[in-house]
């Protein structure tokens, strides 16, 4: 099995989306995407004369490997998932014509992380449609060194990597006054979602006892 990634970001419905339309998207999404393993948790659109040819959804999603990898096969696995379902199926049809027919996209632009393969990255992208099935394309990406300080600037996640820092700052005991240059360390030579010392692997460990004196 794949490893699981955690993709956060905004959908923005380009162009101009009847009411219809985005009816049928906000059905196909909570329907068909939200139910699946690799899934895509979409809030709804919700069109109102104000945002009227700016309509946005947040979403939180889990990609296989990357999030990269659903969103190139969106398409195929969607209509693999509604070809046994008539009902959805009409639907999906029915959004992937208007969507050609009326030059429609969507622009989706999220930040993803998996720590096995130490991924994160930022990437924004189009889906559009050829009328028979939804094509992803890649408009901007950027790779990031997988490191505490790259992942909270691109997550805005800190509250787990002051846990970290606090625990590293109490094996030097309560009357250090290393508690910055600890923090600076810890930035870039741990990685995500460590808390603890322990937690770390060998190399980084023995890197920490030889910049610090531990009690």
């Amino acid at each position: 099995m794949a490893n699981i990634s955690v993709a956060y970001g905004i959908m923005t419905l380009k162009g101009n989306w009847t009411p219809k339309l985005v009816e049928k998207l906000n059905i196909i999404a909570d329907e068909v995407w939200a139910k699946w393993y690799y899934d895509i948790q979409l809030d709804s659109f919700e069109p109102t004369e104000e945002n009227k040819g700016a309509l946005t959804a947040i979403f939180s999603a889990n990609g296989r490997w990357a999030f990269n990898s659903n969103l190139e096969a969106l398409g195929e696995w969607t209509m693999d998932d509604i070809k046994k379902n008539p009902e959805t199926y009409v639907v999906y049809s029915e959004l992937l014509n208007g969507m050609y027919e009326n030059n429609l996209t969507i622009e989706v632009s999220y930040s993803d992380e998996e720590s096995g393969c130490l991924v994160l990255y930022r990437e924004t992208g189009i889906l559009s449609s050829d009328g028979e099935k939804l094509k992803y394309e890649v408009t901007h990406d950027e790779e990031f060194e997988y490191n505490w300080e790259n992942y909270m600037d691109v997550t805005g996640e800190t509250e787990t990597f002051y846990m970290l820092v606090k625990n590293l700052c109490g094996r030097l005991g309560p009357e250090n006054n290393k508690n910055d240059l600890v923090e600076r360390w810890a930035k870039v030579r741990t990685y995500p979602h460590s808390t603890d010392f322990d937690e770390l692997n060998d190399d980084i460990q023995a890197e920490f006892k030889a910049l610090f004196s531990i009690i």
